[in-house]
């Protein structure tokens, strides 16, 4: 049975977000600089606040699943 290659696709995305968190770690004043001149409406404001946001509902998640945990 022939794959479609969606493993790559998901494989690409993953290191895509991998080297947007270290360009931001290492980087930074890409992001402040492209921030300044192009607000939140810029790629790089979207990448920022979906991390943030995705950050945010990962750790509620894991919140709620221990409390889940030890009320049973």
């Amino acid at each position: 049975m022939e794959r479609l290659g969606y493993e790559r696709v998901f494989i690409s995305k993953i290191d895509c977000i991998i080297f947007g968190i270290y360009l931001f770690f290492t980087e930074s004043n890409l992001y402040v600089e492209d921030l300044a001149q192009n607000g939140l409406i810029s790629f790089t404001g979207f990448y920022v606040v979906f991390n943030l946001f995705l950050l945010i509902f990962v750790f509620l998640k894991i919140i709620s699943w221990k409390r889940r945990l030890k009320s049973s």
